[in-house]
């Protein structure tokens, strides 16, 4: 079966899209996922879209992602395709979009945000990395954590600053405590991430801005910081207290 997925895609969602300021793009297969389409756009400074993939193991599956929300549909013929991305467009229509349009005017970092804590990093948290000395993971993240949680009460620019100190010192001291740890560009936004596979069972990877700006927008660190930083680290290193050293 042979089938011209994105000029299905383009001839059902393309146009809806492009008026809205998306623009549509594909990249290479994975080794169980092959990505379909990219929908991006630009947004008051950054950068924002929704995904069309089909799984390459078992079953024929499409998935739409959209705002953290994945929707699954299986199809075994050119013309089920089709019904599977018309259902997607009109599920974009009725309620992604919206919440597309709604995200982009959360408070969010811009791309000058971003390269601000990529060039600027190392730089913040040398001034603070006496703080970290002799400090275990979570009493490092304590102090990562009362920096975001000082910022609740404030509107976002009043916050700003403080937040992307914040990420500065969350990109430098996780670079600094484990040396598998580094910086990887992402494969559809301009966004940096910090990335580890040795020694873990799940590869962690992660936009350090993200996290920051997330457990602010919703007030919780537990579930938007501490848990996902965590991720970065075994269970021994966190269970055996590794402390942080300037040596």
């Amino acid at each position: 079966m042979s089938i011209s997925y994105m000029k299905i895609i383009k001839e059902v969602m393309g146009e809806e899209a492009q008026n809205r300021g998306y623009k549509i793009t594909c990249h290479p297969k994975l080794i169980a996922t092959k990505p379909l389409a990219y929908f991006n756009r630009e947004k008051n400074g950054s950068s924002q879209g929704f995904e069309i993939t089909e799984y390459l193991i078992g079953e024929k599956t499409l998935f739409l992602r959209c705002c953290g929300k994945e929707i699954h549909l299986k199809y075994n013929s050119a013309e089920e395709f089709e019904d599977c991305i018309r259902s997607f467009n009109d599920y974009m229509l009725k309620e992604g979009y919206d919440l597309l349009e709604q995200a982009s005017n959360r408070p969010h970092f811009t791309h000058s945000d971003n390269e601000y804590v990529l060039d600027n990093y190392k730089e913040v948290f040398e001034e603070v990395h006496k703080e970290f000395e002799g400090k275990t993971i979570k009493e490092s993240l304590d102090y990562i954590e009362h920096l975001i949680q000082d910022t609740y009460k404030l509107d976002f620019l009043d916050a700003k600053d403080l937040l992307l100190k914040a990420a500065c010192i969350l990109t430098g001291y996780l670079l600094k405590m484990n040396e598998d740890i580094y910086i990887t560009n992402g494969t559809t936004t301009d966004k940096f991430y910090l990335e580890r596979n040795n020694g873990l069972k799940r590869r962690a990877h992660q936009d350090p801005c993200n996290m920051i700006i997330t457990a602010y927008r919703n007030k919780d660190t537990d579930k938007w910081f501490r848990s996902i930083v965590n991720k970065f680290f075994t269970e021994e290193e966190l269970k055996y207290a590794d402390t942080y050293s300037t040596d």
